[in-house]
């Protein structure tokens, strides 16, 4: 049996969903490619549970499978991070410390060529990496850490204790991933080498869009994400009262569940637009498909510090167009309005106009969704994939 059979505490099970890929195993998140002349490469991820908030999974699952595809790659996986804020801090240190055993004995045993952390960076983020990054190092394996997003005011203004320990985490990480320039530049601002870090891109399962069957785009605007305040929601509820004032009626589906949904529901009732708002609550990533397919206009009038939302990787792979902010890695991929329009973050009104510019040209509106499925392509987890093989190589081979 190969060692990363017995290593991993999550489930992928490549094989069930791409067909170029080896079945994977029960216990084991083993997945690996077609032969190849080469010595297998091994990488060790940590990865979110299945199931869990935000689009870490959806996004490291397509990069899985694409590397997968790509021969010699044996991609193992260990549960890493956690949601469970609300959990007694005790519950969670003890939780965290199994962790850690666990991971220390995986590592031993798997000895993988490179480890992938998917981390975020914050105070927690930073408290828990240098842990791993510990057992690492004393084992004598390289981390590439990958951070979905990153808080800017903590790293330009933490403090000395918050400074120091991300120094630590960068020294002892072989490689840092962030996922727009724009975090780059603070990292940069803030001190650090920009040698240290590069700038990746997540990726979007393209093939589970175009086999979808096709739909009439009957649900107008779309709103998917987690319900917290800087994901824009109460903004766009007030930005849709403001274009029925204006004579436009327009229907809006708000697919997801968080802190704010009492707040949202609340003004939904307040700004009577209980006719034409539907809440479906939190669903599976692949229910969520029909209504990517089914809205014509993605809305994520962000203003939170992530680094490329996958709500808008999959409404791309969709064909929808996008109305969203600019922000991360969105101003670095998408351009108005090929791709978007711009919408400025807490500003209804702004919202609206560029909203009612497109709901007032159908045609830009296709011809946007349409360039978009296009670009699409560009995030796919095979070409995705084939970056993050050379990144990975290049990181096991440094002296």
């Amino acid at each position: 049996m190969n060692p990363l059979e017995k290593s991993s505490d999550v489930l992928i099970d490549v094989a069930k969903e791409s067909p170029t890929a080896a079945r994977s195993h029960k216990g084991s998140s083993l997945s690996r490619g077609g032969t190849h002349s080469t010595p297998t490469f091994r990488v060790l991820m940590g990865l979110v549970d299945r199931g869990q908030a935000g689009g870490v999974f959806a996004a490291e699952r397509s990069m899985i499978q694409g590397l997968a595809a790509l021969g010699n790659i044996e991609i193992g996986s260990f549960a890493f991070g956690s949601r469970e804020s609300s959990a007694p801090l005790w519950n969670r240190a003890i939780r965290l410390a199994g962790d850690l055993i666990r991971f220390a004995g995986t590592v031993l045993r798997v000895r993988p060529d490179v480890i992938h952390l998917n981390s975020a960076y914050n105070r927690y983020g930073l408290c828990r990496d240098v842990l791993y990054l510990l057992i690492a190092k004393a084992s004598r394996r390289r981390v590439f850490l990958k951070y979905h997003g990153s808080d800017a005011h903590l790293l330009a203004e933490g403090g000395g204790v918050w400074r120091g320990l991300t120094r630590v985490v960068v020294a002892l990480s072989a490689r840092v991933g962030l996922l727009s320039t724009e975090e780059l530049r603070n990292f940069v601002a803030a001190g650090f080498p920009a040698g240290k870090f590069s700038v990746v891109k997540n990726a979007v399962d393209v093939d589970r869009f175009r086999s979808a069957p096709p739909t009439d785009r009957t649900e107008g605007l779309l709103f998917i994400a987690r319900f917290i305040r800087p994901k824009g929601l109460v903004d766009l509820l007030d930005a849709v009262a403001l274009l029925r004032e204006r004579g436009r009626p327009v229907s809006l589906v708000c697919v997801g569940d968080g802190p704010q949904m009492a707040e949202a529901r609340e003004r939904t009732r307040a700004l009577g637009l209980g006719d034409c708002v539907a809440f479906t609550g939190l669903l599976p990533e692949d229910e969520t498909i029909r209504h990517y397919l089914a809205a014509s206009i993605l809305v994520l009038p962000t203003y939170h510090q992530e680094g490329f939302p996958m709500t808008i990787l999959h409404g791309m792979a969709a064909g929808m167009a996008v109305v969203t902010t600019r922000i991360r890695a969105a101003a670095d991929y998408l351009r108005e309005p090929e791709n978007c329009i711009w919408a400025y973050p807490r500003q209804p009104a702004a919202l609206a106009d560029s909203l009612e510019r497109l709901l007032s040209n159908p045609s830009l509106c296709l011809q946007m969704g349409d360039r978009n499925r296009l670009r699409a392509g560009d995030f796919s987890g095979a070409v995705v994939a084939s970056e993050y093989e050379k990144l990975y190589r290049s990181i096991a081979a440094r002296p």
